[in-house]
């Protein structure tokens, strides 16, 4: 296997950069290749650049485009087709567009995050998008060691800048500056700072080409199959809308960072430009032979020749370039292997082309010139009525999901607006999706369009493709366009095709059969289809605060209460919501009218004819029964159903000792959180303390409440949690905060409108462990290295079944004028450093994966994650014997210093015990790799 970046034997092999080459970015798109503003040759800072944030990748960052290159074709920078290796990304925060904002807490701690997008033709490690939060062992940043605000994961489908990508991101927790330095006052470490302003300076590099800038690393990535010149997307959260759906800022896309995959050593490339082919009467502001003025790619496939005789070997090679609207047509597939090449053509609303003959790519040479012309493609045209099985009849305000009155959007219209599309207009603008699927079923082009439902009362036209050109309908949704923004890049090629048009409260009985015909220009297919009006279902909600029966009580908390409707296969159809305030009513309505983009991302329907189940879900309440009720076309069906008040736990925590009886001991910890859950036999947790509570200074005890799990409407949108009440039951009550061991789970009875009071709880103070590391060269002790501001640690501690019980993350100055009770100021270079272990504090592991340690374990990430940060619940330590591992994580996966020995310690109850450890530094080869290319340059890669 064949490995760039970095290569590892037994020491790291690093080529460090004396002198910056080259720093190109993806640049403008010109009508002849790149242009500035990209950068330079000796240019590491943003000066060259777009106004604004820049980032550099590397390998990648000594490309040069074609057109700046000297008469042979022979790039750096580059790596080969397939290989494996290491992206090296430095973040370049612009002080004339501002600090950046990643702080975790914001918007409902959702949180605000810097995002990096690396194209899906990448091969991540296993893991990035498989689970919740993905897999960052393969990932590090200088911006945070804390796995919990790091996480990897994949795009949807749909996704307004990088469809189907691969995403690195990253925030921040929200900390106030408290430093000596008056400028830094009142910053918060939940922004990202332009060189020299991060009050934090370690997140900075100290030293180097970028100097000042954020480094972010990922680790182990295969290399596309097909060369060309790919790039990164850089943006972050710019707000949710309507407090749900993410919306972002891009980097300026001149500033993304690019890396050319090339097929041989020895590349060549293919350019041209592809051109309307087309009479001047189909596409108004064209003629024949000008370039087209649409995103769009040109695939090269091919077979592989000989370097040397040019003969065909039979190997499959694969090459594929992009351009956006301002390249008008010109393209560069880059980094093709010698070989022989068919050129397919691809652009938005246009048919695909093949050119009827191959081209020939030699060895180190490039073909120029190869111009490709294209035909506009189909256009549909489509007529929607509004049908009931009577007869036609006229849209219902709903469509709009708004009033026939002066409010333009309801409260739920309002919240449905969604990032991905036009805000909703409401009233009188009914809002329709509209989906291409070809016969195997996959969607290949969609459209969100509105029309006046009072200039329209019961049918609709829409057009698929441009209405005021010929220009046809796009398909093929992509982020690869060089623009911040995703787009569809090719029309519909001739075939068989089914469309949807999909209206809130309606359904379409059938996909509607459109055929594109093979031809020069097929103009405009037309076609009609019925949509059916469906039923709906008005649910009304009677709060009680005892079994039935009892009187109809106003609830007694505050919330925002969920109706749904299941079909009889168990699938949700349908659902609504408002907003409670306690003692407001007895009871509320609601009706059901179907679902919408938010809870599919990709359904706008009624309820199809069938028999529902209706759930509701309201903090601390418990319904009663499941009522059943049937859905016809056109009609209006009622229930009612009863809501309980569910059970209440409440009591009080105590801290205590190992003694027997047990003894009152202060809080250890003052200000760290507590959580305290209602766990049944099965493990499975039913709820939380109701409001946040702490471990509070000078006092041995604090009261809790435990009422259900209690979510927001934000929450049941994006993660589909519910609220809900305890039911009856027996349930044990278990207490998770950091520094404290929990020895007895008793249950308790507990009933539905009834409390349990007066629930005592005991917690006992853990052990800790003092881990003392000496700092090592060849055996020597020796200061920490002063190329960098301060050091990563983890240090963990493992049980006798291998199981992590506890850990801790900190960063380690460099050299330290302060000293503090477990280590003394250490100006001239940290020699000697000691760490605690007292438990879990807020603690996520690389692989965000949770082992069944205790009953009821269970991520409190996802449970209630505006209480708990990390994936480990806070906890102390037991009396038992511990393995303690040490890690600095400065070099991420290749670590500076390392833990010479394994160290076994054995600790009591609330022991504190000391070990002490050697970490020596590794050793290191610094230089340069020379490559000798084919075509007789000699240069540094």
């Amino acid at each position: 296997m064949r490995i760039f970046a970095l290569l590892v034997i037994s020491l790291i092999l690093h080529g460090s950069f004396q002198e910056v080459w080259g720093h190109y970015t993806l640049g403008l798109q010109g009508l002849g290749g790149p242009e500035a503003p990209m950068g330079d040759r000796l240019n590491s800072l943003p000066g060259g650049h777009s106004l604004g944030h820049v980032a550099y990748v590397q390998p990648g960052s000594l490309y040069e485009p074609p057109a700046l290159q000297k008469n042979f074709y022979s790039p750096n920078g580059s790596v080969i087709v397939e290989t494996v290796g290491d992206l090296y990304f430095y973040i370049n925060v612009s002080s004339a567009a501002g600090p950046i904002n990643i702080t975790w807490e914001s918007n409902l701690h959702f949180g605000s995050w810097l995002y990096i997008a690396i194209p899906p033709e990448f091969e991540p490690p296993k893991g990035w998008g498989t689970i919740i939060g993905g897999n960052s062992t393969y990932v590090w940043s200088s911006i945070t060691n804390d796995r919990f605000h790091i996480e990897t994961g994949k795009f949807p489908p749909r996704h307004p800048l990088a469809p189907e990508w691969w995403y690195i991101r990253i925030s921040a927790p929200d900390v106030t500056y408290g430093g000596s330095n008056p400028a830094w006052a009142g910053r918060s470490s939940g922004f990202l700072y332009p060189a020299g302003e991060d009050p934090w300076l370690d997140r900075q590099l100290k030293t180097g080409p970028f100097k000042g800038c954020y480094k972010i690393v990922a680790y182990r990535i295969k290399a596309p199959s097909c060369s060309g010149k790919y790039f990164f997307k850089v943006f972050y959260t710019s707000g949710y809308v309507n407090g749900v759906w993410e919306s972002y800022t891009s980097f300026p896309p001149e500033n993304y960072p690019v890396i050319l995959v090339k097929g041989e050593v020895d590349p060549g490339y293919i350019s041209g430009r592809v051109v309307y082919g087309g009479h001047s009467q189909y596409y108004y502001g064209y003629y024949y032979g000008s370039g087209v003025k649409a995103p769009g790619m040109v695939v090269a496939n091919g077979t592989a020749i000989d370097p040397k005789t040019n003969k065909p070997t039979g190997r499959k090679v694969c090459g594929v370039g992009y351009f956006n609207m301002t390249a008008e047509g010109f393209y560069e597939v880059e980094g093709l292997a010698p070989g022989i090449y068919s050129l397919t053509v691809y652009a938005e609303g246009f048919e695909p082309k093949t050119l009827a003959r191959s081209v020939t790519v030699k060895r180190g040479q490039s073909i120029t010139g190869v111009d490709v012309y294209i035909q506009p493609g189909a256009k549909i045209q489509v007529r929607v009525f509004s049908k009931c099985p009577t007869g036609p009849v006229d849209w219902p305000s709903y469509v709009t999901f708004g009033y026939n009155s002066t409010a333009p959007l309801n409260p739920v219209g309002s919240l449905l607006a969604t990032y991905n599309m036009s805000r909703y207009k409401g009233w009188p603008w009914g809002l329709v999706y509209l989906e291409v699927r070809n016969q195997a079923g996959r969607l290949v082009s969609y459209d969100y369009q509105y029309w006046n439902v009072t200039a329209n009362p019961r049918d609709f036209t829409v057009h698929l493709g441009d209405p005021k050109c010929y220009r046809g309908l796009g398909s093929r949704w992509d982020g690869h366009i060089p623009d911040a923004s995703a787009h569809f890049i090719s029309g519909l090629p001739a075939g068989v095709y089914y469309l949807t048009a999909n209206v809130f409260g309606y359904i379409q009985p059938k996909p509607l059969k459109v055929e594109i015909p093979k031809s020069e220009y097929t103009g405009a297919v037309y076609a009609e289809l019925d949509l059916m009006k469906t039923g709906t279902i008005e649910v009304t909600v009677h709060f009680h605060n005892s079994e039935m029966p009892s009187k109809p009580t106003p609830p007694v908390l505050s919330g925002d209460l969920v109706m749904e409707a299941y079909d009889s296969s168990g699938r949700l159809r349908g659902w609504n919501y408002t907003s409670l305030t306690a003692g407001s009513s007895t009871n509320v309505t609601l009706k059901i009218i179907g679902e919408s983009l938010l809870i599919t991302r990709d359904s706008l329907n009624g309820l199809p004819e069938d028999t529902y189940t209706v759930k509701v879900w309201y903090p601390g309440y418990v319904q009663q029964e499941y009522p059943r009720v049937q859905a016809s076309l056109c009609s209006s069906s009622s229930i009612s159903l009863h809501f309980i008040k569910g059970a209440n736990i409440t009591g009080t925590l105590y801290s205590r000792d190992w003694q027997d009886p047990s003894q009152p001991v202060p809080w250890q910890h003052p200000g760290r959180e507590i959580l305290i859950r209602a766990v049944d036999k099965l493990g499975y947790a039913y709820g939380a303390n109701t409001l946040p509570i702490t471990q509070v200074e000078g006092s041995s005890n604090v009261s809790f409440n435990i009422w259900g799990w209690d979510s927001v409407i934000a929450n049941y949108l994006r993660f589909n949690w519910t609220s809900r009440g305890l039911p009856s039951g027996f349930y044990c009550v278990e207490a998770y905060t950091v520094g404290y061991v929990q020895r007895a789970f008793n249950y308790v009875w507990v009933q539905k409108g009834v409390g349990a009071t007066d629930i005592p709880v005991y917690i006992h103070v853990g052990a800790t462990i003092l881990v003392t590391v000496d700092f090592k060269t060849e055996n020597i002790p020796t200061h920490l290295r002063d190329d960098y501001w301060s050091y990563y640690f983890r240090i963990e501690a493992y049980d006798v079944d291998g199981r992590l019980a506890a850990a801790n993350i900190t960063a380690v100055n460099q050299s330290t004028t302060v000293g503090s009770q477990l280590n003394p100021a250490q100006p001239s270079g940290v020699k000697t450093w000691t760490f605690l272990l007292q438990g879990f504090n807020g603690f996520t592991t690389p692989t965000d994966h949770v082992p069944t340690m205790r009953k009821g374990y269970h991520s409190a990430r996802y449970g209630k994650p505006d209480i708990v940060q990390g994936d480990y619940l806070d906890y102390g330590i037991p009396p038992g014997t511990y393995t303690v591992m040490v890690h600095e994580e400065n070099e991420g996966l290749f670590p500076r210093y390392i833990q010479m020995a394994r160290i076994s310690v054995s600790v009591g109850r609330m022991a504190k015990v000391q070990v002490i450890l050697q970490m020596d530094e590794q050793g290191l080869i610094d230089g340069y790799v020379w490559v000798q290319k084919g075509v007789g340059a000699t240069d540094i890669p």
